[in-house]
């Protein structure tokens, strides 16, 4: 789950203060890289990339 700059939020977002020139690039950068490597590593693990968690929560 990316939650942004949590809990480190920007006192302005959603306020008039919340402009482009306010934003973290270098926190969007990486938060983009984070996402894009779960979403390209869940595409290459198919079905079976919760298999794992099946297993754990299984009822014996």
């Amino acid at each position: 789950m990316n939650l942004g700059s949590w809990p480190y939020g920007d006192p302005q977002y959603h306020l008039p203060g919340d402009i482009p020139e306010r934003v973290d690039l270098e926190n969007l950068r990486l938060s983009t890289q984070l996402i894009l490597a779960a979403i390209l590593d869940i595409d290459e693990a198919g079905e079976h990339v919760f298999d794992a968690i099946r297993h754990a929560h299984a009822t014996p």
